[in-house]
Order: structure tokens, then sequence, then C-alpha cells
């Protein structure tokens, strides 16, 4: 395919041919008179007509020659046929059988060159970084690792390096020779006292040895049962003010003894300062004083010094305004305000247009969430072979077949003047539908139905693709991604959805299916600038933010709470079963975060950084519209909310300790906050109150150290044992392959093929046109040579 460097001079030489042909149609001569002038001009009519067309070719020809037409053309280029051996010596692969490394190296060095070298570190592997040291592009390269690197770069990332370098990284399958199990505690190291909080016990297991579980809190046994293979134990605690231990461990004949246990230090702080501006008791304020110290006020008080978080409750404009200087620097300074409504405030006040309204996430008024002119939208839908596998343990549908039934229901839902496009993907991205309007929504529905599973999967493909569509759109812009999270290059995804935030391209994921990476969809919405994630069963949440939602169920649950963004602190693992009685009208600022709504898209929770404050917003009363919000369940919300206003409350103490875990036999510099002379030597300051010591723990438990206490934990390397499947795809992105260890000859193969590396170069047609442009041109001077000859 002929393409041009600069095609701007094709349009160049069309308007000099114009200008070229125009000169030579004007006549110079001066006649006596019409008829003299007349027959001149019919004797040289043919010949001018020819002088026009040559002169004109020529200059187009010329111009199309400067234009830089060319192609690309596949060399092949001979490269060495040799192989580097890159031997993982870190701790981690004492579990794999390694023993015939050395008769293959022997094997392969009677059929090629072969290099070997070392990486890793006994409880440190930075594969990474291993790689990129040791490619020097048109290269082979044979890693034999589990794949499990816990520092430097990312590995997506040095595939991706590696790749457009033409390095071939391949890798051996390595098989078991030792079962290893692993325990892990996952949660809070700080927490407010007395308030529940979850904890996750994760047990990874190489082999299908049974082992037994065991579970301490404060010394206390919660859990002691037999389990196999991987499992995952979720509990919640209220935490009593202090410091508090969590241990847990398993008992079972494996190869690493030393990640058998785990212990965790969490500690409960003080309750938070509050100050509340209220001029009535209520249910709400019994509520604070069992979670809080509070106290109670009337005005906003003169010094806002010590306080954790500021409530108005209800309160008029007349009562704040004149306060407002004070409230922006109490927020600037990084303290938190929560603003609770009813019918002395918002809509009822005078909140509109005030300077106090600049300091909240949302504007009063009635109507919807504002919206920039029209509604675009890219479904992508993950279509990898991973999403062939069953959606559940008691479903019989497939992911994908999921996948697909959710994307049909949006656009089922949305309305027809939004403009919407359709993109799957699996190692590469696909055009389904393209940014159009609804005007035939069944075609599309029955595109997305007939989408079939296969491939690897990319996300950043996906995304791409999408922005192709999205990116020249005008209005609002948002992404929907549908996957299981199962991808190659987490890093980069998360990039390029921070890239698409910060040109206004919103995402919003959704999560499908068990095994579902919850976590990382969690994070790609939080890149995106909207951190919405959604469950299957969360579907409507996204009929609400879209402004489609059945009317009439829409009227029937009237003001139940649906929580619209599950990935902010106050709303995080909160499944509220709540209504309200009524609302103040308001409408979330752009760079407001929308947390709850009732069931009809009223926002009832709002939420913003001020600075470095943060300010939470609930547009119900503490009285009469409260519904059922503070019943046990649902008071979360409330108390979440100003724990996030109260912030780090931590500092507030004389001493704090901020780092909960040490790495045995690891220099660890352990982070606390003091407000009088550390009581250690030698420290390091960081800021005021902020200081820094080294320190090298000999044994794994908990370490008494300045008062306080912390946790000594076997290093990262032991938490995750057994070879990286995501390693395994990984390879494949650099042209490389996974084999056994028998396989020498395929291995040598490789080799010998991959070392004849492709490589596009531009081959330029420009002599052609100008060879043309000067036969015309020396043809037609002949021509007429030979003419005035005769």
């Amino acid at each position: 395919m002929i393409s041009f460097e600069y095609p701007f001079m094709i349009f160049t030489g069309v308007m000099v041919a114009l200008l070229v042909a125009i000169f030579i149609k004007r006549n110079f001569i001066r006649f006596e008179d019409k008829h003299e002038k007349n027959d001149y001009l019919l004797s040289r009519k043919t010949k001018r007509r020819i002088i026009v067309i040559t002169r004109c070719l020529v200059v187009l020809l010329l111009s199309i020659a400067l234009s830089s037409p060319f192609a690309f053309k596949e060399k092949r280029i001979q490269g060495e046929a040799s192989l580097t051996l890159l031997v993982d010596n870190s701790s981690s692969m004492g579990i794999f059988d390694t023993e015939r490394l050395s008769v293959l190296k022997e094997q392969l060095e009677q059929e090629l060159p072969v290099t070997v070298r070392y990486i890793g570190q006994e409880s440190n592997t930075a594969l990474g970084d291993d790689i990129v040291t040791n490619i020097n592009g048109n290269d082979n390269v044979l890693a034999i690792t589990d794949g499990q690197s816990n520092d430097g770069r990312s590995l997506g990332e040095v595939m991706m390096f590696a790749a457009s370098i033409n390095s071939t990284i391949s890798t051996l399958f390595l098989d078991l020779k030792r079962d290893d199990a692993s325990v892990f505690i996952d949660g809070p190291s700080e927490v407010i006292s007395d308030t529940e909080n979850p904890f996750r016990v994760s047990v990874k297991n190489t082999g299908e040895t049974d082992y037994k579980l065991k579970v301490f809190f404060d010394g206390s046994l919660i859990h002691n049962d037999y389990h196999k293979g991987s499992f995952d134990f979720d509990f919640t605690r209220p935490i009593p003010r202090g410091q508090h231990t969590i241990t847990a461990e398993i008992e079972i004949q494996d190869y690493f003894s030393n990640n058998n246990k785990y212990y965790k230090v969490v500690e409960g702080l003080p309750k938070p300062k509050i100050t509340v501006v209220t001029d009535r008791d209520s249910s709400m304020m019994q509520l604070l004083r069992q979670v809080y110290a509070v106290t109670e006020l009337r005005e906003i008080p003169k010094s806002l010094d010590g306080i954790n978080a500021l409530l108005l409750i209800n309160r008029p404009i007349r009562s704040i305004e004149p306060h407002f200087s004070k409230l922006n620097d109490y927020l600037t300074d990084g303290k938190g305000m929560v603003v609770v409504g009813g019918t002395n405030s918002f809509d009822y006040a005078g909140y509109k247009d005030s300077l106090f309204e600049t300091l909240l996430p949302v504007r009063v008024g009635k109507g919807q969430q504002e919206k920039d002119g029209d509604v675009n939208i890219v479904i992508v839908i993950d279509i990898s072979m991973s999403t062939g596998r069953r959606f559940s343990s008691e479903s019989d549908d497939s992911k994908v077949d999921v996948e697909k039934a959710l994307a049909i229901s949006v656009v089922d839902s949305l309305s027809p003047i939004d403009k919407v496009a359709v993109v799957a993907f699996n190692t590469e991205g696909f055009l389904v539908h393209p940014l159009s309007t609804l005007d035939d929504r069944l075609e599309v529905q029955s595109k997305i139905a007939s989408l079939k599973q296969g491939g690897g999967t990319v996300m950043p493909m996906g995304l791409t693709e999408a922005y192709k569509q999205i990116a020249g759109a005008r209005g609002s812009r948002h992404i929907i991604v549908i996957s299981d999270g199962k991808t190659l290059m987490k890093e980069e995804t998360l990039s390029y959805a921070e890239q698409l935030c910060n040109e206004g391209i919103k995402t919003y994921t959704v999560g499908v299916g068990e095994g579902t990476l919850s976590g990382f969809m969690r994070a790609v919405a939080d890149a995106g600038c909207t951190n919405f994630y959604f469950e299957p069963t969360q579907m409507q949440q996204l009929k609400i933010l879209f402004g489609e939602e059945d009317k009439e169920e829409a009227q029937k649950l009237g003001k139940t709470l649906v929580v619209m963004n599950r990935n902010h602190f106050i709303t995080q693992n909160i499944d509220l079963d709540a209504y309200v009685t009524g609302y103040n009208s308001v409408m979330p600022k752009t760079a407001g975060q929308l947390l709850v709504t009732t069931r009809n898209n009223n926002p009832v929770l709002a939420a913003w950084r001020f600075g470095l404050g943060r300010v939470a917003v609930f547009t119900v009363d503490d009285t009469r519209w409260l519904g059922n919000l503070l019943s046990k369940n649902n008071s979360k919300l409330v108390i979440r909310a100003i724990n996030w206003a109260a912030g780090d409350v931590s500092k507030e103490q004389l001493f704090s300790i901020k780092t909960k875990n040490l790495v045995v036999n690891e220099k660890n510099a352990l982070l606390f906050y003091s407000k009088t002379v550390p009581p250690v030597e030698p420290y390091v300051k960081i800021a005021d109150g902020t200081y820094s010591y080294d320190v090298v723990p000999t044994e794994q438990g908990f370490m008494d150290i300045m008062s306080g206490k912390v946790a000594v934990n076997y290093p990262v390397e032991y938490q995750n044992t057994g070879q990286s499947k995501e390693w395994l795809e990984l390879v494949k992105m650099t042209n490389g392959r996974v084999f056994s260890m028998n396989d020498v000859q395929a291995i040598t193969q490789k080799v010998i093929t991959d070392s004849t590396k492709k490589q596009l170069s531009k081959v330029y047609y420009r002599w052609p046109f100008v060879l043309l442009a000067a036969l015309i041109f020396l043809v037609d001077i002949s021509a007429r040579t030979m003419k005035r000859a005769s």
C-alpha cells in the first residue's frame, strides 16, 4: 500500500498546475483588430491545449515526487544464533525441580553458543530489572524463573521494551519438586477505636496437602480448621483503644517454614474530637455521642484549633457566611467538615451562589447531574479465553455470556440520543460498532450477542480502540469496561486509564464472575476519574448514572438509597438497606464524588478534597428525613463519613508508630510521630513531629520498641510461591514460548528461526514520477523543435 510522507505537496502541485494553465492561456501579443486576434488564436488553439496539458502533467508528477510516496517493505536481518540463559537464583526457586538445568545447558551448547547469567537474590527478585540488564536487542533469552517479581520495574513494561528491540524472551515450565504454602494477613493497621473493621487471612498453597489454619486475635483463637488448596478467611472485629495483635499460622509439612506464620499489629486510635454546631438534640446526635468525643455548640466557635472534624447540622447561611474565611483556612490546613441538610439549609436557606457553596462538593439547585452536551459511551467487552470459564460454581453460564448480557442491558437502558460504540478485546482491540446514536438498538445488541471468546488478555488494547472512537467526540465521554480483570500489563492499564482521565474521558468498570480481580478493577476506575466499580448485580447504578432508569420502577422504589461509588473510603464494603423520606435539592460538582443517591438519582451523600482538607455533604436532615439511615447496619455510612473527614487522628497523640510491619533480618526504616524529643537515637527528622529510625530485627514475631509494638514478618519473596501464570503469558508478547526441560531441539530451532529478524523499512517511489515528468517534457520539446525545423 502506497502512502505519502508529505501529502500536502500534492495539493500544492494542483494549485501550481492551475496557475500554470491560467498563465499559458493568457495572451501578451498586441493585435490591430479583432479579426487578426481571432485568426491568431484559432491557429494556436491546438498547440496551446497541448502545452497546458503537458505542463500541468509535469507539475503534478513533480509534486507527487516531492510528496515522497513510499511503501513498507519487510526485510530479513540475519542475527547471531546464540542464547542467553537467565537463571533465577532467588530463594523461592527452591521448590522447583531444577536438577536437569546443567544437562539442558550442555545439550544446548552442543547446538549453539550459550551464555549463562544468574539473576535474583536470596530474598528479593527484581525480575524486570534483571531482564533489561541482560538483553541487547535482536537476541534470544531463555529465563528459567518462577516469574514472581517483587521489586523493580513492571514486567509488562519490560516485555513491551523487549519486543520493541526485537529481543525474544522464552521461559521453561517448571515442575514442582516440593509443596509450599504461605499465609498473609490483609487489613488496616490503624482504626478508630470500638468500630468494626474487616480483615482477611489468605493462604496460598502450591500443593494439595491438607493444613490446619489457626487465627488468633489478642491471643484468643478465632479460627481453627482444616483446609485444602488456597483459602481466604474473612472476619470483622471492633478494635478497642490501644495496640492489638493478630496472628495467623498454618500447620503443614512444606518446604519453607518461615512463611507459615504471619503477624499483624492493629492500633485502635482515640475517638476523634468533633465539634457539632446544631440547635437541637436528635437521633443523629445520640449516635455521634456513642462514637466520638463531641463538643456541642449553637454557633461556629471563634477558634477551630484542635478540632478533627466540624459538623454543621441544618445551619442557615446567615450563621455560616460571617465565618467563611475561617472555614476556608481550616479546610486548607487539612481538617475536615461534614454538612448535614434540612429545612434551614441548602435550597431552603440561601446556600445557592454563596461563598460557602464554593467549599462544598455540590451546588444548590434542582435537576439531574450536569452533562456536557452530548453523551458519548464506549462499552468495552473482554472476550479473552478466561471469560469462557463458568461464571460461578452455581451457574452454567460462562463469563462471556454474562458480559454480553450486561452489555446488551446497558445498551437497552440508554437514551436513543446517546452516542454509543462497542469494542471487544483479547490481545487486540476490535471495533464491534462505531460511535453513533442508537437508531437501530437491535442491530447493536445483535453484534454484541455474536461475539466469541478466545486469546489472551491485554486490556490496554481495548482502551486504545475505545479512545479512537471517543477522542474527538463532543460532549461528555465515558468508557465502560466489562471484564474479570485478569489482564497482562496491569500497570500499563492503570497508566492508560489515567491518561484518559487527563483528557476528560471517564472510565467505569464492571467485574464479572468468580475470581474477578476486583481490587484491580477498582483501581482502573479510580485511575479513570470515576471511582465507579460495579459487580454484575449492581448494573442498576449504571442506569441511574446515565439517566434512563425505568420510570415505573423508580417511582415505586422512590427514595431507596443506592451506593454509586464503592471505591471511596466512606462507602467501601458498605451494603445499604436504607431509605429516606426527604432531601435537599443539589447537584454534584464536576470535581465532587457522588457516593450515595436515591433510586431516582437525587444526591444524598457527596464528598471531595478542598485544599488539604475533606468535605462531605449529607442532603438529609438529622430528624424527619432520615428514614432508617441510622439503623445498626446503615449507620456505618454516617460514621465512615465523619471518620474520613477527621483524617489521621494518630498525629494528635504524644507518640505514635506508623510503620506496623517490619521484615526480618533486613534494615527497616521505622516511621513514627512524636510531639516531644524522640526516645531513640539516632533518628532522622523528616518533618515537624515526624521521624524515621533504622532497625534490623533478627526474629519473626512481635517486637517491643519505643513503648510500642510492631510486627516482624518474612520477606515478601516467600509470600507468593509457585510459578506465576501471568509470567507464562507475558513471554508471548516478545514472540517467546514456554518450553519444558526436554524441549532441547525445539529451543534450538526457535533460536535459529528468531535469529533472522523481520524489519520494516520504507521504500520510496519518487524516481518513476520524476522520470515520467522529464520524459513528457522532453517529448514535448522534441516534437515542437521538429515541427519548427520542418
